[in-house]
């Protein structure tokens, strides 16, 4: 256990999680303050999440630096607009909801999620496993986890961040897997 405060709202008995910049960091390793709003439409913005742009550009002119903190980020504007890109044709996880039926009741649905985010109590429900017929052998069956909506958009969500942050650090000569 660290020397770190321990927040108010979180159980004493369980370690800190690298959160937020919670982590040890070593003290010669510079830091970004990774913190970008988006800009409305009346003030000469898209409207869109505009702060990727920006992570973007810190991340590739700074290639030594680590961002320490992106939760923030995870806004309910930001979370509508990775909604919005969202497959709508996406089986219903373990809780049966579906797309539709989560987009319904959406704003509130997405407040609840930030609140639970920004209090810790986000917890991650069970992905449900489905079996699917093998491509070459009918016969044969294949496991296929399908997580929550809500877990879906998160991890959307965060692929979103991140790869803002490596996208831009990736060479040209690479061929790995990139959303």
């Amino acid at each position: 256990h660290s020397s770190q405060p321990t927040p108010p709202s979180y159980p004493a008995h369980l370690p800190l999680l690298p959160h937020a910049g919670r982590y040890p960091v070593p003290s010669s390793t510079p830091r970004l303050n990774a913190y970008v709003a988006p800009i409305p439409p009346h003030r000469g913005g898209t409207g869109t999440y505009a702060g990727l742009e920006r992570i973007a550009r810190k991340a590739k002119a700074a290639l030594r630096e680590r961002f320490t903190a992106l939760a923030h980020h995870l806004s309910v504007e930001f979370l509508k607009e990775t909604y919005a890109q969202m497959n709508r044709r996406g089986a219903a996880g373990v809780d049966r909801v579906s797309m539709a039926a989560y987009g319904q009741n959406l704003e509130s649905n997405l407040g609840n999620l930030v609140d639970r985010l920004k209090r810790r109590a986000y917890d991650a429900p069970p992905v449900r496993r489905v079996y699917i017929p093998k491509g070459g052998n009918p016969k044969k069956l294949r496991p296929l986890g399908i997580p929550a909506v809500e877990d879906r958009l998160l991890q959307a969500a965060v692929a979103r961040l991140l790869s803002a942050i490596y996208e831009p650090i990736f060479r040209d000569s690479s061929f790995g897997f990139r959303p």
